[in-house]
């Protein structure tokens, strides 16, 4: 990601991480 927002200009860049949703299989989210 550093390397792409040095080389380009006037642009937004979103860096996004994702997690293994541990955190979410007590919520309900996930049927069991």
């Amino acid at each position: 990601a550093l390397q792409i927002a040095r080389s380009v200009e006037n642009a937004t860049i979103a860096f996004i991480v994702c997690d293994r949703g541990d955190r979410y299989l007590s919520t309900g989210v996930f049927p069991a």
